[in-house]
């Protein structure tokens, strides 16, 4: 095999995993369900799950943990080229700590604090995120 064509394939090889992390499940979980660019994973004992929305170009465009029920831990959105858009928290199916915002380009355009599901200082970050009407 020429060195070029060990160089393609060494690079499609490497280029396919990466484009198909945007649907996979997290380790440790499997595909509960999977309709309409919605992607439900849980963990073997059914205990946790976690609910990842795509963009209609394949990208991840938000997820979040649950346990038991509940959102529990990160929530992230995306911008549809990947950037990151919103990022925060869920601890007891509430909204905790600091949530944040960028816009497309990376910039930072706003930023609250949130106690409890209650929000307490700065901006209201996080009023798009779906995860507490989301049942697994």
């Amino acid at each position: 095999m020429s060195d070029v064509r060990r160089a393609v394939l060494l690079a499609v090889m490497v280029m396919i995993p990466a484009a198909c992390r945007n649907r996979d499940c997290p380790e440790g979980m499997k595909v509960k369900s999977k309709a309409d660019g919605v992607l439900w994973c849980q963990t073997p004992d059914g205990k946790s799950a976690r609910w990842i929305e795509l963009h209609k170009n394949g990208q991840r465009r938000q997820s979040c943990g649950f346990r038991e029920g509940r959102p529990e831990g990160s929530f992230t959105s995306w911008h549809p080229k990947g950037q990151v858009w919103m990022q925060g928290e869920y601890r007891g199916g509430v909204k905790v700590g600091i949530w944040s915002q960028w816009d497309d380009i990376g910039q930072k355009t706003a930023q609250g604090e949130y106690r409890g599901g209650t929000f307490v200082a700065g901006a209201p970050v996080g009023a798009q995120a779906p995860c507490e009407r989301l049942t697994p």
